[in-house]
């Protein structure tokens, strides 16, 4: 469980709960088990996303006893210590300052927002509102209700054998059992928005945009994944795709531009597109990253054989990349928990991506909706608004984030 499994009105518990998780147990408190790993050249951290909360710890071979000892008390005895809770939500406070003044943070979530809105689990945001009512009970809550051992999964990466591990493990973190009930918990599907338009976030006097779209990418584990992937590269993945060359090497309107699949576990993620540019170009930037996605769509610029080798053979030999590292393995094995993936996956990939045809790449073109698209603009209003307005694009909506992080009409 994770961010999206939180109670609307308490967003952010999820984050302050992983943060304060590592911050003592009942045996140990914050500088005590500080000083203990330290000894053994070793942290424990905790992270949340939308779909799961990690506890990690990495660890020499030969300290697997002792820190197993000390990541089964923390994993099972965190105590929540209200003065740490407090200062780990003032930090949270002072991080949405700083949210408030980064357009492309700005941009980032208003993509989300738009596009699954501000009551559904991915478009909410943790905000000054509910990190306000948030109390160091609600993280024990969330612990116990959502953080429970049934649901977890254990991955270990390293030189170690099942039995080496086992014989380290301590028995009561192999028996953990929560006490009290599981949270129901439940993520919507998303709804595709009416119509394409431009959602414009004013930033006086910015001397750059950063401007996007966003629209309904689909699932990870359905059959087109491989031609999403390979269709994404060749859009705007990589540093030779048509979206970089266009608005950086032809047009020199930014340093890049990029596009991307966010997959999603419980629902469809969304396919995104990304750049800053110069604020006088605003408006041919968003043309340009249009006409490349109408080119592919209507096959009036279709993909070369010559572009098809190259982007199999970026994917497919940039791949083992992704293992390099006990962390890299461990991350694509959590990728594998949380998506429910079958063992195989991995070895699928790359004979996959070389199985893909000209026509599935079409197909992938033609299913991002260009006229179900929001694009999202956060730059100087002032500058910008009119170029906008004279796209064809749909209706321009003036937005504003309000002290919850929702999206709402500006005045």
């Amino acid at each position: 469980k994770g961010g999206a499994d939180e109670p609307a009105d308490l967003t952010g518990v999820g984050g302050l709960t992983a943060s304060v998780w590592t911050q003592g147990t009942t045996t140990r408190d914050a500088e005590t088990l500080a000083d203990q790993l330290a000894g053994l050249g070793t942290s424990i951290s905790a992270s949340c996303s939308d779909d799961s909360t990690s506890l990690n710890v990495g660890m020499l071979k030969r300290q697997l006893g002792p820190v197993l000892t000390i990541f089964d008390d923390v994993a099972r005895n965190p105590i929540f210590a209200a003065e740490e809770f407090e200062r780990e939500r003032q930090q949270a406070l002072a991080g949405l300052q700083m949210i408030q003044q980064d357009a492309p943070t700005l941009a980032s979530m208003a993509r989300s927002t738009a596009i699954y809105g501000n009551s559904h689990p991915y478009g909410r945001t943790a905000n000054v509102v509910s990190l306000a009512k948030i109390e160091s009970s609600d993280l024990v809550d969330f612990y116990h209700s959502r953080l429970r051992p049934e649901s977890a999964t254990l991955i270990v990466v390293g030189d170690v054998t099942m039995e080496e591990l086992l014989a380290a493990l301590p028995e009561a973190l192999q028996t953990w059992k929560q006490p009290g009930d599981a949270a129901e918990t439940s993520v919507p599907a998303v709804t595709t928005p009416a119509a394409t338009r431009i959602v414009l976030i004013d930033r006086p006097g910015a001397p750059q945009s950063v401007i996007g779209f966003a629209a309904i990418g689909g699932d990870m584990r359905a059959d087109d994944y491989y031609a999403k992937s390979l269709f994404n590269s060749i859009y705007g993945g990589q540093f030779s795709s048509r979206l970089n060359m266009n608005l950086r090497e032809e047009k020199g309107y930014t340093y890049g531009a990029r596009s991307s699949f966010a997959w999603k576990p419980r629902t469809a993620g969304l396919f995104t597109t990304n750049s800053s540019v110069h604020t006088d170009v605003t408006h041919l930037a968003v043309a340009e990253m249009m006409k490349e996605l109408d080119q592919l769509r209507d096959e009036t610029q279709p993909i070369t054989e010559k572009e098809l080798t190259f982007n199999r053979q970026y994917v497919t030999l940039g791949y083992p990349a992704a293992f390099e590292t006990a962390s890299n393995i461990a991350s694509q094995l959590r990728t594998l928990v949380a998506y429910q993936l079958d063992d195989d996956w991995f070895d699928r990939m790359v004979p996959g991506i070389l199985a893909v045809k000209p026509d599935q790449l079409a197909t992938v073109a033609k299913s991002i909706d260009r006229d179900h698209l929001t694009i999202v603009v956060v730059g100087d209003r002032a500058a910008v608004e009119a170029n906008l307005r004279s796209l064809p694009y749909g209706d321009v909506q003036v937005m504003k984030f309000n002290e919850k992080f929702e999206l709402v009409p500006a005045e």
